[in-house]
């Protein structure tokens, strides 16, 4: 199943797209339907969908206004409008697909399809590569103990390794390359791989410790999930 939420201030809209993929893309679980811009952010960063099917304008407001608000895109992005002339900026905004009202079911039926394979893709990653200041750098995805953001930059630091390794790419663009759930944004600043967290504690409004004796912050608005996918089993890190 991939997990899903609509965005659409029309509620025949979202009826209509509703029918369709129960009827046509069952693997889609719908997890909530969204009327305005404040009301789709708060349920992505509660739900942690894998799709959003977001139409362009909402209310007063569009669809852009959405990704712009979230801190992380974690998710992919079908755009759903009648709206043709915001295809191209959807695109630049890093849409996977762009469907135009009345929709199409084929055309529905190759975004989600679309939708699929990139998931897939991304649990599937075993190396990360990226550029370096004297060239590239392929991580191994095991190693990455975490990454800290500082400004534009995302600094890695990698098990038995002592050197950092620095990537002019920005923290939120590397975790959109990281698989989940393996990979949680604990903070602002750090992005940790679960699987070499050593400890959590709750003191000082709670930090972990690393497997390398790092200790970092945990956001209290992340350390809810944090605790909940600890507690889990961890099956990525076998």
């Amino acid at each position: 199943m991939i997990k899903a939420i609509i965005v659409e201030d029309e509620e025949h809209g979202r009826r209509a797209l509703e029918l369709k993929l129960k009827e046509y893309c069952p693997e889609v679980k719908i997890l909530a339907f969204c009327a305005s811009v404040e009301e789709a952010v708060e349920s992505i960063n509660q739900m942690k969908p894998q799709l959003v099917f977001l139409d362009v304008r909402l209310h007063r407001k569009t669809g852009f206004d959405v990704l712009m608000q979230l801190e992380t895109v974690r998710f992919e992005v079908i755009f759903v409008s009648g709206y043709e002339e915001y295809a191209i900026k959807a695109f630049r905004e890093g849409a996977l697909d762009f469907i135009l009202k009345p929709i199409d079911v084929e055309e529905l039926k190759t975004a989600v399809e679309k939708a699929k394979k990139k998931w897939k893709v991304l649990q599937n990653v075993t190396r990360l590569v990226t550029p370096i200041s004297t060239g590239i750098r392929i991580i191994p995805i095991k190693q990455i103990l975490y990454c800290k953001a500082e400004n534009n930059f995302t600094r890695f630091f990698l098990q038995n390794e002592s050197k950092t390794v620095m990537t002019p790419r920005s923290l939120r663009d590397i975790q959109n390359h990281l698989p989940e759930p393996q990979f949680f944004r604990i903070h602002r600043s750090f992005l940790i791989n679960l699987c070499h967290v050593k400890e959590f504690h709750r003191a000082a409004g709670g930090y972990i410790i690393m497997e390398n004796g790092d200790d970092l912050s945990v956001s209290a608005s992340s350390k809810e999930e944090l605790l909940e996918r600890l507690a889990s089993p961890m099956d990525f890190c076998q």
